[in-house]
């Protein structure tokens, strides 16, 4: 059993991922047929069926918040990685892989499950780096477009 993260507070990202979200996307994603998760994170939302590494069998949120799942690691090539890098004394994370809807407070709606996958420490540093970037990107752009009356030097 590993925590991925506590619901209601910050996560690395800087995004709040609501309780009551986070239990719909729950039981949305395990009454699904499939509870894949690969050696990390993919570029896309796509399940890359060569590198699956586990299955989850539960995932469910604990009184504290804390958002928990429990893998049984397959026996696959990555799997087989998986399995060595624990036996070598490296503990992964596990993280969800979801889509959903960011408000400006960075607070997350709409959230979609599509796997749970095993990260690293360095992985999981990089892919809240690469989310601050893109916020940081998408608001500067908001914020330098002029709404219409300002293009056209009228005033309202």
């Amino acid at each position: 059993m590993k925590k991925m993260f506590r619901v209601d507070e910050p996560t690395v990202n800087g995004r709040i991922y609501p309780r009551e979200v986070v239990e719909k996307a729950i039981e949305e994603y395990m009454s699904s047929e499939a509870h894949f998760g690969e050696l990390d994170h993919p570029e896309n939302l796509n399940i890359n069926l060569d590198r699956v590494s586990h299955k989850v069998i539960d995932t469910f949120i604990t009184d504290k918040g804390d958002w928990m799942a429990r893998i049984e690691i397959l026996k696959t090539p990555m799997g087989e990685v998986l399995e060595q890098l624990i036996a070598n004394g490296i503990l992964p994370k596990l993280d969800p892989r979801s889509t959903g809807i960011i408000s400006e407070d960075f607070v997350v709606s709409d959230l979609q499950i599509v796997a749970i996958d095993v990260i690293s420490e360095a992985q999981e540093k990089e892919i809240a780096k690469k989310a601050k970037e893109k916020e940081e990107t998408e608001t500067t752009c908001s914020s330098t477009q002029k709404s219409p009356s300002e293009k056209d030097g009228s005033q309202e």
